[in-house]
């Protein structure tokens, strides 16, 4: 069955499922490879979305991952710029952090350097990025991520509560660009494409 990058929120989902306990390290992890994606349109106006970096292996050198940046495509194909800059975030201490923000290249020569779903109903973009080693960012693992198999295994259906991290209307929660956290419940079916 093919694997399909779209619902980080179902990792959620089936630990609220199963009455597990989200563990402190997991909640941080996520919290922290959420980043806010901006850019323009063709009009000059501001094209925002969430963004999240996962660790996909190297089969060159196993001990480096390649970090690749996961979107909604809409944002992407939205801007009208060859890059898109990323709001990342490092720690200077426990309290105080500082805010890079990374240019990315997501078109070359008019062709899109981002990878989309062949399913065109799926919102869904991936691209490679490097991030400078300088900024210290974690990513999530690729088996963190849940496919179709994954999701009918743990039976998730309507009434089953979520949580979604996000820059919902393009608000962060501080002016480190953390993201906001929501919750809801899912309504209907059908639960995924």
């Amino acid at each position: 069955m093919e694997t399909k990058f779209l619902l980080i929120l179902f990792i959620f989902a089936y630990n609220m499922q199963v009455g597990k306990i989200l563990s402190q390290d997991f909640n941080e992890l996520m919290m922290t490879t959420t980043f806010k994606i901006l850019g323009t349109n063709l009009n000059g106006d501001k094209v925002e979305g969430s963004c999240f970096l996962v660790a996909k292996p190297n089969k060159i050198d196993p001990s480096k991952p390649v970090g690749v940046l996961v979107t909604a495509k809409h944002v992407l194909r939205d801007m009208d710029s060859e890059t898109a800059e990323i709001k990342v975030r490092y720690k200077l201490s426990d309290t105080l952090y500082e805010v890079y923000n990374y240019t990315t290249r997501i078109m070359k020569n008019n062709s899109e350097l981002f990878y989309c779903h062949k399913d065109t109903s799926i919102d869904l973009a991936a691209m490679y990025s490097y991030i400078p080693s300088f900024l210290d960012i974690k990513a999530i693992d690729l088996s963190l991520l849940a496919d179709d198999a994954y999701l009918d295994e743990i039976r998730i259906h309507p009434v089953d509560n979520v949580f979604c991290l996000g820059y919902p209307f393009g608000y962060s929660s501080n002016g480190y660009y953390f993201p906001i956290l929501s919750n809801g419940v899912i309504a209907s079916y059908p639960i995924y494409p």
